[in-house]
Parts: C-alpha cells; structure tokens; sequence
C-alpha cells in the first residue's frame, strides 16, 4: 500500500507541467521526497520550512529509526562481525529502496555502484507543482 501511494505521487509529480525555471536538483529532490532537508540555497528550502512537510519529514524519521533500531541495527552488527574486510567501492545490485543495506552492509565505503532491474525514470520537477499540490501529495502519499 505505502509502495503504491509512493509510485502515485512520483508519477503524479514527473508528469506535472513545468512553471518555474528554479529547478531543485537531484540531490536535493531526493532529500526533500525522504523527509530530509535540502541544502539552504535549494529551491526546495522554503517548501521544507512549511508545516505540512515538517509533519511528513518527522513521520519518515519514526519510520526510519524504528527500522534502524531493528532491521538495520542488525544487519550492521552482521557487518562488522563478518565483513570486516574494508571496501572503498561496492558494487550492490539490488539497488533502488535496497541501496540501505548496501550502505548498512559496507558502511566504510566511498562509492557505491548500484544497479537494477527498474528503468530510471525522471526526476519530478518539484519546484513547478502549486505549493499545494506538492506538499498535498506528500501528504496523502503517506500510509496510516
């Protein structure tokens, strides 16, 4: 059900037209849509200031340090236990919402080679939604 409100709200949001010539980048698309804060000079910054995602951002932190306290925790303590060897790139292929355990899994890393099965898809053009549209479907897109 979260997999499907999720996949609403890219499409919805990649099909959008575009009105602003600001446009966030990925970086900080990416950060916005995980409940992260973008960087202070990001187009998504004043977006990220509004209550609506300020209540979207703490929900995907309790979501996220439930599963870090659990899932997570465990599979790190597996990683220093037994893959103690040090590696500098990993190459993980069974990256998108699995790109967690990679960096759970190889913590030291510099660089991660990800790769999937899921064609890439574009970036959705936050900046040109209205305020309303963009933050309301951020917030319907969240699961109860």
């Amino acid at each position: 059900m979260r997999f499907a409100a999720l996949l609403f709200c890219l499409v919805a949001l990649s099909i959008a037209p575009a009105r602003s010539a600001e446009i966030a980048n990925p970086n900080d698309t990416a950060r916005f849509l995980a409940g992260l804060p973008p960087s202070p000079d990001s187009p998504l910054a004043a977006l990220a200031k509004d209550p609506t995602w300020q209540s979207y951002a703490r929900r995907f932190d309790q979501i996220f340090g439930q599963e870090d306290k659990g899932h997570l925790g465990r599979v790190r303590a597996f990683s220093k236990a037994r893959l103690t060897t040090p590696h500098d790139t990993v190459f993980y292929f069974f990256s998108g919402p699995d790109a967690l355990h990679a960096v759970a899994l190889f913590p030291t890393a510099t660089t991660y080679v990800l790769a999937g099965l899921e064609p890439p898809g574009n970036i959705p053009p936050l900046t040109s939604l209205p305020r309303g549209t963009a933050l309301g479907t951020l917030a319907s897109s969240r699961a109860k």
